[in-house]
């Protein structure tokens, strides 16, 4: 069942969720497991959905320059690059809240949670200037940040042996590269923030400069979300 929520905002006011409680409490998640389909189609059924739902105003918006251009100066090639960069910020965002809905319970929960994290990634870059820039905080920062990647990672595949390898990996690969050379580690924390941001890509493409490594980021966020929200998928359907 698709519901609207409250946390899309900024992305689309048109903006869906799954969420598995409902679909349990229906008994159509059932259904679902019981189709001829993978998970991956399911998931891209519903992101596709989602993303026909968030295309139809942004076809609307596409209209926008051309109207104005008939009262002024409108560059066109800025205004519709523009467009395509927040489409794919918005496909990026949805990807997220797909996958934030698919591992709650609670419609409520999601929607607050996924406005959470948009509010937080549009205020990332501003952040990023309160941390601090020596390298023993970009180390200590970095190794906590380890921990919570290696708790999520024993959440999603309750597998503590694995979580303590990566765990064990990865602080040891930060504590050597810090010996090795510490001068690597200052400003490493908030640049690796800033660069995380999806909001500070688009700006860049608002300002007239068409960035492709930001479409690229895009792309690769939503991949890689779609690919948790497949796995939430799979673990519900095989402990069900």
């Amino acid at each position: 069942k698709w519901r609207r929520s409250a946390g899309g905002a900024w992305v689309c006011a048109g903006e869906y969720y799954w969420s598995g409680r409902e679909e349990r409490r229906q008994k159509t998640d059932q259904l679902l497991y019981s189709l001829p389909l993978t998970m991956t189609q399911v998931v891209l059924g519903k992101f596709a959905a989602m993303l026909v739902v968030f295309a139809v105003p942004m076809a609307v918006i596409c209209l926008y320059p051309v109207v104005l251009s008939a009262y002024g100066n409108v560059y066109l090639p800025a205004a519709y690059g523009a467009i395509v960069g927040f489409f794919f910020l918005g496909m990026a965002l949805l990807a997220i809240g797909m996958y934030i809905s698919s591992v709650t319970e609670s419609q409520a929960v999601a929607a607050g949670l996924c406005f959470v994290v948009m509010l937080v990634n549009y205020f990332l870059s501003d952040l990023a200037g309160f941390a601090s820039a020596t390298a023993y905080s970009s180390l200590a920062a970095l190794a906590v940040t380890a921990l919570i990647v290696c708790g999520i990672v024993y959440l999603m595949t309750k597998n503590g042996f694995v979580s303590l390898i990566l765990a064990a990996v990865l602080e040891a690969g930060l504590i050597g590269g810090y010996l090795w050379d510490s001068s690597r580690f200052e400003g490493l924390f908030p640049q690796i923030i800033s660069q995380l941001s999806l909001f500070a890509r688009f700006y860049t493409i608002v300002n007239g400069v068409f960035d492709v490594t930001a479409i690229v980021y895009y792309l690769s966020v939503t991949g890689f979300f779609l690919f948790l929200s497949v796995q939430s998928l799979e673990k519900r359907r095989w402990s069900e």
